[in-house]
Order: structure tokens, then sequence, then C-alpha cells
């Protein structure tokens, strides 16, 4: 296999590296392909770009090699658009994919996209290209419905949660240790590594998180005596995350409780 990447972002280096580091022919180019054509036709490109930028990238691919891409993979790594944005590609000849990988990347980093899952989305008469293009990283190949943009949005808004959203909470933890005076290395770190850990095993086992506190407990006094100690600039974020919480846990309490505390939490809203 050679592969070409274009995109040279956090995710395109990263798939980039891990290629080269497995020992697999790759070149990189940035977001807008150059003049030159590359040094080896690929059997497979990687577009790492912009979500808004598929299309237009997907037409300069084909201007830039022509029917140099007959036959040729080339896949998208959105987590939420599908194949469809590749169509300039696929009407060139080349065989088309959307293939994801689960991670966040705060920086161009090989290991990120090593033994991770990958959502793909193809053609039955392409999977086996892709799950071998997974199978580069030791990767865990998941099958999206082709075309599908309701289910492709499912599968990003599943990421979005697992990473994405924790940084609310995270955000306001920090804020709060802040005002509470707190040196929030010290007493932040621990809990949210022991949380994580939790959490992992929860999900890994596939039994309820261990969820602690006022909340889960009913304690409905307790949690308006902590809502309304916070300064008013932070009372707002506290309420919303503890109404999502409330949502996964409200099957546990009695609904009298239940209502009693959604009272408390939206006074603020």
């Amino acid at each position: 296999m050679h592969v070409g990447v274009i995109g040279a972002g956090k995710v395109g280096l990263s798939i980039a590296h891990a290629l080269q580091n497995a020992g697999v022919p790759t070149w990189v180019q940035s977001r807008r392909c150059s003049l030159a054509l590359p040094p080896f036709v690929p059997s497979t490109i990687v577009l790492a770009v912009a979500d808004a930028d598929y299309e237009q990238q997907s037409q300069a691919l084909v201007d830039w090699m022509g029917v140099d891409l007959a036959g040729v993979l080339v896949i998208h790594c959105s987590g939420r658009l599908t194949i469809d944005v590749l169509h300039a590609c696929a009407h060139s000849g080349a065989r088309t994919a959307a293939i994801h990988p689960f991670q966040t990347f705060a920086s161009a980093d090989a290991s990120l996209v090593e033994a991770i899952g990958w959502g793909v989305e193809c053609l039955d008469v392409d999977a086996v290209r892709c799950y071998e293009f997974v199978a580069l990283f030791h990767g865990t190949p998941h099958r999206l419905p082709h075309s599908n943009l309701e289910a492709k949005l499912r599968y990003h808004a599943a990421a979005v949660a697992a990473s994405n959203l924790l940084y609310a909470s995270l955000s306001l933890a920090r804020a709060t240790a802040n005002v509470a005076q707190l040196p929030a290395s010290e007493f932040l770190v621990p809990i949210i590594r022991q949380t994580i850990a939790n959490a992992h095993r929860s999900i890994e086992h596939n039994i309820p998180f261990g969820i602690t506190g006022p909340l889960v407990r009913g304690d409905v006094e307790a949690l308006r005596l902590q809502l309304h100690a916070l300064p008013q600039e932070l009372q707002s974020r506290y309420a919303l995350l503890h109404l999502a919480l409330l949502d996964a846990v409200a099957h546990t309490l009695p609904s009298e409780t239940v209502q009693n505390i959604r009272d408390v939490l939206t006074v603020t809203q």
C-alpha cells in the first residue's frame, strides 16, 4: 500500500506519522494540492481537511491528478459528513470512503490513532480495502450505514459527548476551584483521574457509573445550598450540568424527589 495524505493539520499529520512509523510509503501535502504531482501515485489518498472544504478538495484532487484517480481509494476523515462529499472523486473513477478516527486531537501525535475505533462508511465492494487501512493502525473498524446522514451525526455526537462535553464540566470544576481558593493542579487532577478510571471500568464492563454526591442521594437541600453558594456567573452552568445528570439518574430516585431537584435547579434558568 502507498498512501498520500492531503491536510497537514493535527489529524492528517497524526495519520501520516503513524503510517510512516509502520513503514508505509506516505507523502503529505498541505490543504491545497501543489502544482507538482506527488512523488508516486498512491493506492490510497486520505483527505484530512476542514469539513467545509471536503467537496472543494474532492474536486481539486480530480483536477490535480485527473485520470490517475481511477481505482485509487480516496478517504475523508470527517466524523459527521457522509461519503457523498467525495462525489467528484467518485465520478472520476476513484473508490471512495469515509474513515474517521474516533479520537480527540489536541496535537499531531501518531500514538493518538493507534489501537482505537474507526467509523467506516463505504460500499460493500470497498470494505476489505477500508478494513486493511484501519488494520495499519491496529484499529477496530465499525461499519456505518452508507449515505445515512442521521446515522453519521449520531455516531459523531457520541464522540463529542465522550470528549468535548467533558470540558464543560471540567471548565466549571476549575472555575469553582478558583473561587474556593483551591490549588486546581493538586485537588482536581487526582479526582478527575479516578473518575475517568471509574468511568472506564463501567463502560468496559457495561455496568452503571459510580456516581456519588447530593444529586444521586436525592439531597435536595444540599444541592440548593451548594448552588447558591456559588458566584452568580457559575450558578447557571452548575444547574445545567446537574439537570443533565438528573436525566441520567432520575430512574433511581422517587418521582417527587426528581421534581423537587428540578425545581431547585431551574430557578436560575
